[in-house]
């Protein structure tokens, strides 16, 4: 029997499970507040708040996950927090959301009072830029410790799996599920309340598993670690490849490519979702009843679904390959839902971009996590390398709600082909590089008995 190569024993291992536990926590917690955000919405298009208004609010939020740079590049270039220090600033960040979701809920407590039914959109867009700031922040101090982790490529898509997984209960779950009933039985303020404890004691408990991690070492910091000398060194982490002080052209256009691709493939679902609640509630004369009961459940399942699905598939395909997979068909769904533009009106049909959506666009997430994760490990500045993928996913927050709004005056036609359009030229981008991408020299890029490959393709 052959003994294993350190690259087949390193492919295998696992990741730790605390680091798991809190990189799908604080992703959670992240997928909660995007589902209030999305019933706010629902709730602002239902009073009639302008459509540009509505956007205005998706613009403002996204801001900061775009400009997150200056922190990642302070972990990148600064020393190395220590876990008890990432631990009080991930439980103060936490905290700090629920107490803004609290002064939410007080605003729209006092217009419900007051009669206007809900608060002025200028009223609402600072503290929700509070918010996302705040998530943001927290974001790269948990990215920074995933890659510090410094994951196999088996383990680079159990991490994105974990990622979207996160996500997806926050907000296709926990979300709908215990907050819409509330929302649509007592009003956006009892909903708003009732998350407050949720994003309690999720910031908490990773806070906590957080505090007990073990130092993360980079070699050139540690050269001759000795887990049994040095006890906060982790026994069970393998030893990180060594990375190049100056990035091969491969790896500069794998960089380039993939940052093209993310922000095209991001593209398509932020232009569907800027004016989804406009096209359900207004367009369609849905309501929040029929929303709750239909809706919510479907894409609960169909999200965890979605997400649990990709991690498999991009550790056995590769996350470019499975996300150019999954983009092409979540473009073909809107491309078929526009056909059957005379059956809009039938619920059947809103189910099955429900399904179509429902099961993708997670999808999509964990693979390009994955992806990103591989990307950030090969560079000199790993944390802001993957803070340059995410703000490639969150740069379509940005401009495309506005681009929603000019494509909707044109049609829903013309915003269907436009998301299409964009998320499978980012598809087809993702597909071109695979098949580019193979490396067999790499010794880290294939599974234990499989031919290697790269761990982008």
């Amino acid at each position: 029997m052959s003994t294993p190569t350190p690259a087949e024993t390193s492919a295998a291992r696992p990741i730790p499970w605390r680091v798991a536990t809190v990189v799908g926590g604080a992703y959670l917690v992240q997928g909660l507040v995007a589902s209030m955000g999305v019933l706010m919405l629902g709730a602002l298009a239902q009073l009639g708040t302008p459509l540009e208004e509505q956007v205005g609010v998706l613009i403002s939020g996204a801001l900061p996950w775009v400009l997150k740079f200056g922190l990642a590049l302070g972990f990148d270039l600064g020393p190395r927090w220590r876990p008890r220090l990432r631990a009080l600033a991930l439980a103060v960040l936490n905290l700090g959301v629920a107490l803004v979701f609290l002064r939410l809920a007080g605003l729209w407590t006092q217009a419900s009072a007051g009669g206007s039914h809900a608060p002025a959109v200028a009223a609402i867009a600072p503290l929700w830029v509070g918010i996302n700031a705040l998530l943001a922040t927290q974001d790269v101090l948990v990215d920074n410790l995933a890659v510090d982790a410094d994951p196999a490529r088996a383990s680079r898509a159990t991490l994105g799996a974990l990622m979207g997984l996160g996500h997806a209960l926050g907000f296709g779950l926990l979300g709908p599920l215990l907050l819409v009933p509330s929302v649509v039985a007592s009003g956006m303020a009892t909903g708003l309340h009732r998350s407050v404890p949720m994003i309690v004691l999720v910031g908490l408990a990773i806070a906590g598993l957080t505090a007990t991690l073990p130092l993360a070492r980079a070699p050139e910091e540690d050269p001759e670690a000795d887990p049994e000398a040095d006890p906060e060194a982790d026994p069970e982490r393998p030893e990180a490849p060594a990375r190049s002080s100056s990035p091969s052209a491969a790896l500069v256009l794998a960089l380039a490519a993939g940052l093209a691709a993310f922000a095209l493939v991001m593209t398509g679902p932020n232009l569907t979702q800027a004016v989804s609640a406009e096209l359900l509630f207004n367009e369609l004369r849905w309501d929040y009843a029929r929303y709750s009961q239909i809706l919510v459940p479907l894409g609960a399942v169909l999200g965890l679904l979605g997400a649990a699905g990709a991690g498999p598939l991009s550790a056995r395909l590769g996350p470019r390959r499975a996300g150019a997979l999954a983009a092409a068909l979540l473009g073909l769904g809107w491309i078929a839902f526009l056909a059957a533009r005379p059956l809009w009106l039938h619920t059947g049909t809103v189910v099955a971009l429900a399904v179509v959506e429902g099961l993708l666009q997670p999808a999509v997430l964990v693979t390009l996590h994955a992806l990103a994760l591989g990307l950030a490990t090969r560079t000199r500045l790993p944390t802001t390398t993957f803070i340059a993928a995410m703000a490639a996913i969150n740069l379509p927050r940005v401009f495309a709600p506005m681009l929603a709004v000019g494509l909707a005056e044109r049609g829903w036609a013309a915003l269907f082909i436009g998301a299409a359009v964009s998320t499978a030229a980012g598809a087809g981008l993702l597909a071109a590089f695979a098949a580019l991408s193979t490396n067999p020299g790499d010794p880290d890029a294939s599974e234990p008995g499989q031919t290697p490959r790269s761990d982008l393709s």
